[in-house]
């Protein structure tokens, strides 16, 4: 058995990540078993990744409560960094939920009870966790739940941002709060709102919003209503429900004060508890992403070779352009972060001490079980790529100079993102760059918007046959909706929704191309009758698709709100 350090004796792996991996060990000098986290040998000579994992060490060591997992010692063992940390005998609640898919509510309570007192304690100690979720839950054979893994865990003073410096989201997209999700500081009601996803998907079994990828997932925390728990598991007492309701408003401010009030919200259900606000229709999606910053959404969306202008958008570019480009940026920004972090299923770190394989197909974070994968809860994709804490990079909120490639804003900016790298946007790239260049060698402005939205259908029809990069896909119709801009304010705000429609056509249903292609009819049409009428057409059509199921009802009343107007 290899020795560390000359005190612990390393045994059986515990769990593998990106980053590190855990192993139990024997503590010769004290006489007892401990978790040690090792850094891999790829990344040993690394300096971002060995100061994420010491920065971790001196987080969890300022930590001694009973629900969190208690750091014992740090340091380096030829050239390898290292944490030693308690190991508990036990399993997560992610694998809990894996066997038994719901838990008895009175232990989901005590189990709730326990996080947030672990909580509770990071925050009054300056910290937000920013990744609760089952798989970071311990269950000890004996004593209290234990909250494990402060690897992406933040100082309150530090925080200003969802994001890393590379513009990554920290967090596991199922219990991600809407703020995170939008790149907005990470603060403890974010921790408070994703326990109460946790213990939504206890007492459910299964989580509050769930979809078949992490981006849609993420939008869902942000646009869509709570599902009601007592219709999901109609055994919950309504004071329950109405904690967890709480816990999940989407307005931070409208969540309980802090961890230690919704302690005493689940101790006593006798206590009136201020009603939660009530299910708020989501805003429009070209509304809720417009907190995202220009800066933050320009860099996950541009690729990492492109070579465009570093200036950024132009003044030219309308604030109703900058509108679209926000809500498509904030999907690519997510999309990237899904590519990039959460697909691969390990977001960098090593498990800790008593999770399992498991963890990350319970609670949405990674692999499925048996495929050799471990949940971790440091989202990284490149580890060298994130400057540590405290090296001055734009952590503390500080302004700091913007060396994002520039998001481009027009045709000429837009070809020469294109031209910079075509491997890198997908098998039609190349057919992309022909018509963007047929595009802007057009003069007539009726004829040159009619091509830029036949292009956006063509753009929409790449990116669903997996043909296109999505994010470069997104980009183009950004600039194409900008390009076909009419005068109008009511055809104005049509093409803002066939803008839409075309970057997230999967979202709205079955005949979702065929609401794109009549939308476009509306937008070439020649005369203001003509667009009456299609108008017309076209509303009715769309009442009968969402009465048949074939077009999502929420998204198509959306549609119909701005079709109807065209009406008159």
């Amino acid at each position: 058995m290899a020795v560390l350090a000359d005190r612990y004796e390393l045994g059986e792996t515990l769990g593998t990540g990106g980053m590190a991996q855990v192993v139990a060990a024997y503590d010769h000098m004290l006489g007892r078993r401990v978790a040690v986290k090792l850094i891999h040998d790829t990344l040993a000579s690394d300096p971002t990744s060995r100061e994420r994992l010491l920065r971790e060490a001196r987080t969890a060591a300022g930590m001694h409560h009973p629900n969190t997992v208690t750091v014992f010692d740090a340091g380096e063992s030829e050239g390898k960094p290292f944490i030693v940390m308690e190991l508990v005998q036990g399993r997560s609640l992610a694998d809990r939920l894996q066997a038994e898919q719901r838990i008895p509510r009175d232990e989901t309570i005590t189990i709730a009870d326990a996080v947030l007192a672990g909580l509770h304690a990071a925050h009054q100690h300056g910290l937000v966790h920013r990744d609760v979720k089952p798989s970071n839950i311990l269950l000890p054979e004996t004593g209290e739940a234990k909250l494990v893994d402060f690897g992406v865990a933040k100082a309150l003073a530090e925080t200003t941002t969802g994001l890393t410096g590379t513009g990554q989201l920290l967090g596991t997209p199922r219990y991600l709060a809407p703020e995170q999700a939008l790149g907005q500081p990470a603060t403890p009601a974010s921790d408070i709102y994703s326990l109460g996803v946790v213990i939504y998907q206890c007492l459910a079994g299964d989580a509050p919003f769930t979809a078949d990828t992490p981006l849609a997932e993420a939008l869902a925390h942000q646009n869509d209503p709570v599902p009601s728990l007592t219709t999901a598991a109609p055994e919950t007492p309504a004071w329950l429900a109405t904690v967890v309701e709480r816990a999940l408003a989407k307005d931070p401010a409208d969540r309980f004060d802090d961890a230690e009030a919704m302690r005493r919200a689940l101790d006593n259900p006798v206590a009136t508890a201020p009603p939660p606000p009530p299910p708020s229709e989501p805003a429009e999606r070209n509304e809720s992403t417009r907190v995202l910053s220009i800066s933050a959404a320009a860099s996950p969306a541009a690729h990492p070779n492109q070579q465009a202008s570093s200036q950024q958008i132009s003044s030219r570019v309308r604030p109703r352009a900058q509108r679209i480009w926000l809500a498509v940026a904030s999907a690519a920004g997510i999309a990237a972060l899904v590519t990039g972090i959460f697909l691969l299923g390990d977001d960098g770190s090593g498990g800790e001490p008593g999770a399992s394989a498991q963890d990350a197909a319970a609670d949405g974070s990674g692999p499925e079980p048996g495929q050799g994968g471990e949940d971790d809860t440091e989202p990284v994709t490149d580890a060298a790529s994130e400057e540590p804490d405290g090296d001055g990079g734009d952590e503390t909120g500080s302004p700091q100079p913007d060396d994002s490639p520039a998001v481009p804003a027009t045709l000429d900016e837009l070809m020469t993102m294109l031209a910079s790298n075509p491997q890198a946007h997908g098998d039609k790239a190349e057919d992309l760059v022909n018509q963007v260049e047929k595009l802007y060698e057009q003069r007539d402005g009726r004829k040159r918007a009619e091509q830029a939205q036949k292009l956006v259908e063509k753009v929409a029809t790449w990116m669903a046959d997996d043909e296109l990069d999505a994010r470069t896909g997104q980009t183009v119709v950004a600039v194409l909706t900008e390009v076909s801009r009419p005068s109008d304010p009511a055809l104005d705000e049509a093409l803002d929704l066939y803008g839409e429609i075309a970057v997230t056509t999967r979202d709205w249903g079955d005949d979702a191309d065929d609401l794109l292609s009549d939308l476009r009819e509306i937008l070439k049409a020649k005369n203001s009758e003509k667009q009456a009428d299609e108008a017309e057409d076209l509303v009715e059509e769309i009442e009968e698709w969402i009465e048949d199921g074939e077009i999502d009802r929420r998204r198509g009343e959306r549609a119909l709100s701005v079709l109807r107007p065209l009406e008159d």
